[in-house]
């Protein structure tokens, strides 16, 4: 009786340590995006907290999917509420505004787009950037800037876009990353493959530092000038290593512009505006590469396809020696074999033997009907 208990209390005890994982978890990415933030507003520039817990609770069960989701509230309450940002009342209405965001990407996505959950097709790339970053952070901006309307009665263009934009740069970050690790991938990089990789990301490390680590008042890098060496990853390799390398641009990007460096440099006036255009230009980034990744992942796999479909189909061409006589066909190493054999053996067609009406009537002259000349002896 006490075995027994102890296996039915295993299940309840795991979903605690898992949803205290997720607490955990949030609340750490939380603050790690508390450091990508420009003064005084300390507003995010980017926000992947709500798409860490919307991964973990696709991959989940529906049941333990809402605990998850009340596991991740808890922790962001608990922050508003240990930094006293807001105050009791305004921290619970924007933690459910949270909430309500996550809840509809995992809705969204879990109904509404195509399973398997993957970026290889552009279908899913597609349905996976409309539910769960486009039309999940308009949801949860709405959301959120009806609370700030009534509660502080903030500009409500500007503040939506600001949400919408973190949001949605949140998601392009963790999804594409995260989903495309998770997949089944057997595929293994030789060593050029690796010192191209390295290459790779080398490169855009050095483009972001050229294009945003550099002071307002001096000539500014034109930004989309990391564009080749993303595509280029996009290009040559799957999405989880072009997944990595935007990683690495957003992140340099993020920290510059916070320092007021670069194109969008977070200066004294217009940050909220310049916050919007940095968004902007993340969000068509990678939603670009995303979309070229994509569509080269589509070709090869028709690719793969097509050669595996043609290496399947045997077809016979050219000349081939056959005797006159007894027709037997010579094979490439001088051997004669029967007709019937060379070509079961060089095609996928299948022989059945019956026998012809001449035939049937010259060997089997008893047998044959000389009324019939269509018929044979089989039939």
């Amino acid at each position: 009786m006490k075995q027994i208990h102890c296996i039915r209390s295993r299940p309840y005890l795991e979903i605690t340590i898992l949803a205290t994982g997720v607490f955990l978890l949030y609340g750490g990415i939380v603050l790690i995006s508390s450091l990508f933030t420009f003064e005084p507003s300390s507003t995010p520039l980017f926000w992947p907290a709500n798409a860490i817990v919307l991964i973990i609770m696709l991959y989940s069960t529906p049941q333990r999917a809402l605990i998850y989701l009340g596991a991740a509230g808890l922790s962001y309450f608990v922050y508003l509420i240990f930094h006293d940002v807001f105050g009791l009342g305004p921290s619970c209405l924007l933690t459910g505004a949270n909430l309500i965001e996550i809840l509809s990407g995992y809705l969204l996505i879990l109904y509404c787009a195509e399973k398997p959950i993957q970026f290889n097709r552009l279908r899913n790339t597609v349905e996976l950037i409309g539910y769960g970053v486009i039309l999940n952070s308009m949801i949860g901006a709405t959301a959120g800037t009806i609370l700030m309307m009534y509660v502080w009665e903030a500009p409500t263009i500007i503040n939506w876009s600001i949400w919408f934009g973190t949001a949605s740069i949140g998601y392009l970050m963790v999804l594409p990353l995260m989903i495309s690790w998770l997949a089944p991938f057997p595929k293994t990089y030789n060593r050029r493959e690796i010192i191209e990789i390295i290459l790779i990301f080398a490169f855009c490390f050095i483009s972001s530092i050229l294009i945003f680590a550099v002071e307002r008042d001096k000539p500014i890098v034109y930004p989309y000038l990391i564009f080749p060496v993303l595509l280029l990853s996009a290009l040559r390799f799957d999405l989880r290593i072009t997944s990595i390398a935007f990683q690495i641009f957003i992140i340099i990007a993020s920290i510059c512009s916070a320092n007021a460096l670069g194109p969008f440099a977070m200066g004294e006036y217009y940050r909220e505006i310049v916050l919007v255009r940095f968004n902007l230009f993340c969000g068509i980034t990678i939603i670009t590469v995303l979309v070229v990744s994509a569509l080269h992942a589509e070709r090869e796999f028709l690719v793969h396809e097509l050669q595996d479909a043609l290496s399947q189909i045997k077809t016979l061409s050219g000349f081939i020696p056959i005797c006159s006589h007894c027709k037997k066909i010579r094979d490439d190493s001088g051997y004669w074999n029967k007709l019937e054999t060379y070509i079961q053996e060089n095609s996928d067609a299948q022989l059945s033997h019956g026998i012809c009406p001449d035939c049937a009537k010259k060997h089997y002259p008893d047998y044959f009907d000389s009324n019939d000349d269509k018929k044979s002896i089989l039939s």
